[in-house]
């Protein structure tokens, strides 16, 4: 993958307005990306789920995550649990 891609649910991204390849901005409560839609079939990502790819300088989804643990126990990082709104830019 050259660059960053947020993988969406076909149904989702049609309730939105987004296409594949449309450029999207992603927000958490910690801060914000932008970067463009890969449309997945409702086979291949849950509904109401995204993914966001890690290991990229430009679009690092760093920027959304928390850096405090959220499990009390291991003190793993919510990795996998961030709430985010998308908007498709216009």
């Amino acid at each position: 993958m050259p660059e960053p891609l947020i993988e969406i649910n076909a149904e989702d991204a049609e309730s939105l307005g987004i296409e594949d390849g449309d450029l999207v901005h992603i927000t958490s409560d910690l801060g914000s990306l932008t970067m463009k839609a890969l449309v997945k079939e409702p086979e291949a990502i849950l509904k109401g789920v995204v993914q966001v790819p890690h290991g990229f300088d430009k679009g690092n989804v760093s920027e959304l995550i928390p850096d405090q643990p959220r499990d009390q126990i291991s003190g793993f990082p919510a990795l996998k649990s961030v709430p985010v709104s998308l908007k498709k830019v216009t």
